[in-house]
């Protein structure tokens, strides 16, 4: 039975004693997850210095956007990125925050990517029908993603903070909605197809 904690007669969630007892919190979060779309060919056909330079100059967009929102950037591993709001930090009307945020990566990075293949296939029409000289782009910002991304979102009820041993303990968030966010991100990424 999904508990829709949007409605304001749904029932709160009991803490489990033993997460309350070791300092996690029991909040409501968003989760974006975005996946970098035909990242694993760009790094496999490019220069490893530019591969770190453009993957470099991508984390440090989302970083400044999802702060920007009142977001974290809390992991990335390669081409996916997991984006807390109201996890890690504070973050009011967290869904709408989210949102917002992916509305702004989405748009800004897959509008570079559409005017980046128009121009590549123009280019390509100019070459083969006249012997002017090439047009000069603006560099794209995000090369590395030069295909586009997909994004997931999704709310819902964690519990977050310290977990792990004596010798490694990382801040993290339990919680479905992280498993659902990247789900969403994965239907996104079949529906491009």
């Amino acid at each position: 039975d999904f508990n829709d904690i949007s409605q304001p007669n749904s029932k709160p969630v009991a803490p489990l004693p033993l997460f309350a007892e070791n300092g996690l919190v029991e909040r409501s979060i968003t989760v974006a997850v975005i996946n970098i779309t035909g990242f694993h060919n760009y790094v496999f056909n490019t220069a490893v210095t530019k591969v770190v330079k453009d993957h470099e100059a991508f984390v440090a967009f989302v970083h400044e956007v999802a702060k920007r929102y009142g977001g974290v950037l809390d992991t990335f591993n390669g081409d996916k990125f997991w984006i807390s709001f109201n996890g890690s930090t504070a973050c009011e009307e967290a869904h709408l925050a989210a949102t917002y945020f992916a509305y702004e990566v989405a748009t800004t990075v897959n509008r570079e990517a559409l005017y980046y293949h128009q121009y590549l296939s123009n280019e390509r029409l100019r070459a083969t029908s006249t012997n002017r000289p090439p047009l000069s782009p603006q560099r794209p910002r995000f090369p590395v993603a030069l295909r586009g991304v997909t994004i997931g979102v999704a709310t819902g009820r964690a519990y977050v903070g310290p977990l792990g041993t004596k010798n490694i303990r990382r801040h993290t968030i339990t919680s479905n909605a992280i498993s659902e966010a990247a789900a969403l991100e994965r239907m996104a990424r079949s529906e491009e197809h």
